[in-house]
């Protein structure tokens, strides 16, 4: 398995010729979704004043079952 057939775009351009298995459609959801996270974690990271609304906002998110904070930096600091 290269690195082009690990990336989420190639293996949705798979499943479209139906030559995606339903366990690498999963995955690359899984990837997608994880780097939706990120990317919105870094969108409101950027904004002025966001670390000292970081802890409200993870709070709601917790609240209205929303992955707010990446994986990886769950794991970085032990949140």
């Amino acid at each position: 398995l290269s690195l082009h057939d690990a990336l989420p775009i190639s293996t949705y351009n798979k499943a479209s010729r139906g030559e995606a298995s339903l366990n690498e459609i999963t995955l690359a959801t899984k990837k997608v979704q994880e780097l939706f996270v990120a990317a919105r974690f870094a969108a409101v990271m950027a904004l002025p004043g966001a670390i000292f609304a970081l802890p409200v906002l993870s709070k709601m998110a917790d609240e209205y079952n929303v992955d707010f904070v990446p994986v990886t930096v769950k794991k970085e600091f032990s949140i």
